[in-house]
């Protein structure tokens, strides 16, 4: 699933935020005698870049995703995720580097 734009959140105030997403959604096939079933794995998510508004308190953040149908922003997902940030960035800026988020459920 691809989208252009998310948002970070934390104890319910937005603290940054992404765009231009993507998430990958690993199925993992489980087959016992001929029963045969697909489980879904724990999600990543990558974004091209970023901002923060404050520094985040720790990794774990609420993300909110939307993507642009017909001239809308549209939401596409909310999930408990780990935020991995790059060491240094400034606030208040776009900084053009990747960030990578993993589900914690």
């Amino acid at each position: 699933m691809d989208g252009e734009l998310g948002a970070l959140f934390q104890e319910g105030r937005q603290v940054g935020g992404f765009f231009d997403w993507h998430i990958d959604i690993p199925l993992h096939e489980m087959t016992s005698g001929q029963h045969r079933e697909f489980v879904i794995g724990k999600c990543r998510a990558m974004a091209s870049r970023f901002w923060m508004l404050e520094r985040p308190n720790g990794k774990a953040m609420e993300v909110r995703f939307y993507f642009h149908r017909n001239g809308a922003l549209l939401l596409a997902s909310i999930n408990e995720v780990i935020v991995e940030l790059p060491g240094e960035y400034e606030l208040n800026k776009v900084i053009e580097r990747r960030v990578s988020m993993t589900w914690t459920k």
